[in-house]
C-alpha cells in the first residue's frame, strides 16, 4: 500500500515536472519572439482592456519581457511623457525609493477637487505603470515583468527532478 502511494505522488510530480518543463521551453520561445514582435504590431486580446504581448523593452532586458496593458490604441505605457496638473496642483508623493528602484503614487489635486494619480513600481525585472487621469473614463496601465522570472519559476521543477532521478540511479549503481 505504501510503495502505491509513493508511486502516486512520484507520478504527480513527474507529471509536474514535465509541465513545468514545457512551459521553460515556451518561456524559451517567447524570448525568441521578442527579436520579431513588438507589442503594439503583434499582441494576444484576452478582452477589449486586457492585451498581452512580448518585448526586448526599453531598457536594455537581455531576456525580453512579458507585457501586459489595458489600451491596446496607446499600447503599453513606456516612460513618455504626460502631462499632468499645472501651477495651483496639489501633489502628494507616497512609497518608498532605494538607488534605481521604487514603489511610489503620487496624487494631483486640482483646484476643482479633481485629481490624477500614478503608481509606480520599478523593481529588477518589473515594470508597472498606472495612470488615472480625471478627465478618463479608464486608467492607462502597464505592467512588464522579465521573462527570467518565468524562466526561473518554470525551471525549479525539472531540475528537481533531474537531481531526483541522478540519485536514484547512483544509488542503484552503487547497491549493484
Amino acid at each position: 500500500m505504501r510503495n502505491k502511494v509513493i508511486n502516486v505522488k512520484l507520478g504527480k510530480f513527474n507529471s509536474a515536472a514535465l509541465v513545468s518543463t514545457i512551459l521553460a521551453v515556451c518561456t524559451f520561445v517567447l524570448w525568441l519572439a521578442t527579436f520579431a514582435v513588438t507589442p503594439w504590431d503583434h499582441k494576444i486580446s484576452l478582452t477589449k482592456h486586457f492585451h498581452v504581448s512580448v518585448w526586448k523593452g526599453f531598457s536594455g532586458d537581455t531576456f525580453g519581457r512579458l507585457v501586459i496593458f489595458n489600451d491596446v490604441q496607446y499600447g503599453p505605457y513606456r516612460g513618455s511623457i504626460m502631462s499632468l496638473g499645472g501651477e495651483d496642483t496639489h501633489e502628494t508623493r507616497r512609497g518608498w525609493h532605494a538607488g534605481d528602484y521604487d514603489v511610489s503614487q503620487i496624487t494631483l489635486t486640482n483646484l476643482d477637487s479633481t485629481s490624477d494619480k500614478l503608481k509606480a513600481c520599478d523593481l529588477p525585472g518589473i515594470y508597472f505603470r498606472y495612470w488615472q487621469m480625471h478627465d478618463q473614463e479608464r486608467p492607462l496601465w502597464t505592467l512588464m515583468i522579465s521573462l527570467w522570472y518565468p524562466l526561473f519559476l518554470f525551471s525549479i521543477l525539472p531540475v528537481i527532478w533531474i537531481f531526483h532521478s541522478w540519485r536514484l540511479r547512483h544509488s542503484k549503481s552503487s547497491h549493484s
